[in-house]
């Protein structure tokens, strides 16, 4: 686990270790802790299915706080003020929107269905949604879901371009997703709106 401050740029710091150390799983965070979500085991012995959590006021190892009632890798994440959810992802093209408890922890639970499965998704927060934007099969779709009630995403709009592998970032107003694959070395950066739902812009 790396730590980098906000306030300056200068180089991370290692703070701490996971429970299994995988990697292609999903980020989601609270106000004190941030969690990651599946992965493939860094064995190699495919996805591990953890739920970790690491304190944000301390530095230290991340807990085993859970499971994932579906087990999956290339997944993506999104952050509400008291749950996380974790979505879509491999083997075979999940569709699932998974959810969890930050004040409670446990197990995630199935509430719901993206649009269409897809894996290597990037992940998006706002106030009262979350959202999932790309994916493998060169997806261009954004799908959205309420943080509010438990229920299947919908459609509401399309990326300019379709990628697998892309990253995903949130502002106040709008969801940012970056670089992707196939082919390597992607340069794009494109945007979309949190608050009317259209298509997104490079």
């Amino acid at each position: 686990i790396d730590k980098f401050p906000f306030a300056s740029d200068s180089n991370a710091e290692n703070v701490g270790d996971l429970t299994d150390g995988g990697y292609y799983g999903a980020t989601c965070s609270s106000a004190t802790y941030g969690y990651l979500c599946g992965g493939i085991s860094r064995d190699g012995g495919g996805s591990n299915g953890v739920i970790d959590k690491n304190s944000f006021a301390s530095d230290g190892d991340s807990t085993d706080v859970g499971d994932q009632e579906v087990t999956t890798n290339h997944n993506a994440g999104a952050s509400s003020y008291t749950h996380g959810y974790d979505c879509g992802g491999a083997p075979s093209n999940k569709d699932t929107i998974q959810k969890f408890s930050f004040s409670a922890g446990g197990n995630s639970s199935d509430i719901g269905n993206l649009t269409v499965g897809r894996g290597t998704v990037s992940g998006q927060s706002y106030i009262t949604h979350g959202y999932i934007a790309g994916g493998g099969g060169s997806s261009k779709i954004i799908d959205k879901f309420s943080f509010s009630s438990d229920a299947d995403a919908t459609g509401v709009g399309n990326l300019p371009t379709g990628f697998g592998y892309r990253a995903g970032t949130s502002a106040t107003a709008y969801g940012y997703v970056a670089g992707g694959y196939p082919p390597a070395g992607r340069d794009e950066i494109e945007k979309f709106s949190f608050t009317s739902d259209v298509d997104g812009t490079d």
